[in-house]
């Protein structure tokens, strides 16, 4: 009587489907039993409870390759953990990657990316409808949606700015925040007062010099003020009011050669009336704006 080879069998394809055959004896029957379940129990050795897949889902371990992704087949990773996903499309809900994950090309179509930074190894080009932060860094240019590109910021007013620098509040402030000098007003004709500016020996962009009333006077109430000149006929060859010029360091207050230089005119009559310079009840004000 032929048995299986060998007897028992140890795996399911050593099994002989032939046998036993018509005419062997039922003696050997109890041979052919136990190599069947030898051959059962150490093909599914580590088989200890009921398996529940069906064979179409245990198909899908059919083909795969450990660390590479092949259709229709189930995932495996390979010894180091890692599998290759190729072309293939990945959707998932709520995932979540934990430690370091590369993505050479991503499409992100939506939700948010939080507590990272975005090209901090290889910084790209990005397009943004709208860009919200606390800090803003641009290591290199800033370029505008007009086409400016901006390279340096300027947080003071610089001497000679450039046509790519970006003035900050600070700089705005300093250039038009301007430096303010008061002195004593001419109380004699054909005489002249020097008021140094803040210039520091370049004559400032603009410059307004006006008379501030400090105790009232003429019509005005203290704190008032009157911009230079102040009136300028000429009498004869004599000039009433006051005008004034500047250079790089000061500002000159010139008193005309007439008498009447410190008349102004009262705003309530609308009359020139002699103001109290000799007091004095004015001052001679002067605003610079330097560059």
């Amino acid at each position: 009587m032929a048995l299986d080879s060998p007897d028992p069998a140890t795996n399911i394809s050593e099994l002989n489907a032939s046998l036993p055959a018509a005419g062997d004896s039922r003696t050997e029957g109890d041979n052919h039993i136990r190599s069947v379940k030898n051959a059962v129990k150490t093909t599914f050795a580590n088989i200890t409870g009921a398996v529940t897949s069906t064979h179409t889902e245990l198909n899908y371990l059919d083909g795969s390759t450990p660390g590479t992704a092949v259709p229709s087949t189930a995932l495996v990773v390979d010894s180091n953990k890692d599998i290759t996903l190729g072309t293939g499309d990945i959707t998932a809900t709520n995932a979540t990657f934990t430690g370091t994950s590369t993505i050479t090309t991503a499409d992100i179509n939506g939700g948010a990316i939080d507590g990272t930074t975005i090209g901090a190894s290889s910084a790209a080009a990005g397009t943004f409808s709208t860009l919200t932060g606390t800090v803003v860094t641009c290591s290199t240019s800033l370029g505008l949606a007009s086409g400016t590109t901006v390279n340096d910021i300027d947080t003071a007013m610089a001497a000679s700015p450039t046509d790519n620098q970006l003035l900050t509040a600070q700089g705005i402030k300093e250039f038009c925040t301007i430096s303010e000098r008061t002195g004593v007003v001419p109380t004699a004709k054909a005489t002249q007062r020097t008021i140094a500016h803040a210039g520091a020996g370049t004559k400032p962009v603009l410059i307004n010099v006006t008379l501030r009333c400090t105790s009232a006077d003429a019509g005005y109430a203290s704190g008032d003020e009157i911009n230079l000149p102040q009136r300028n006929d000429q009498n004869s060859s004599n000039l009433t009011g006051m005008n004034w010029y500047f250079d790089a360091t000061n500002v000159y207050v010139v008193a005309g050669n007439d008498n009447n230089y410190n008349t102004v005119v009262n705003p309530s009559t609308g009359i020139y009336v002699a103001a109290d310079f000799a007091t004095p009840k004015w001052v001679v004000v002067v605003r610079a704006w330097n560059q």
